[in-house]
């Protein structure tokens, strides 16, 4: 996948950012799911030097209670790498929460 975004970075007109990810998704029962993923990004800023990437992993599942009640839960790491100054950073986020469906 491929985005150009807007950047009020001086001398820049612009980012492309191109992502490669992958993703599995397994029924270990009819009303359980598991997913893993992985995804790969790398933003090029136009006119500057700099260069940013990110590396994204995530793990989650999804319980199916009934027809309409989901309980779902997210694990997602983030490791940024920039070419700036002090740009680098990692992340942890976890996501727990209930879906209804209609």
């Amino acid at each position: 996948r491929t985005d150009f975004y807007d950047t009020n970075t001086t001398g820049s007109a612009g980012v492309a950012a191109r992502s490669f990810g992958i993703e599995a998704r397994h029924a270990l029962r009819r009303y359980l799911i598991l997913t893993g993923g992985l995804t790969y990004t790398d933003q090029s800023y136009d006119g500057v030097s700099i260069d940013e990437n990110e590396f994204r992993s995530s793990l989650g599942f999804e319980y199916f209670v009934d027809r309409e009640w989901i309980l779902f839960g997210r694990y997602e790491h983030i490791e940024y790498a920039s070419s700036e100054p002090n740009g680098d950073w990692d992340s942890d986020d976890v996501r727990l929460g209930v879906r209804w469906r209609r």
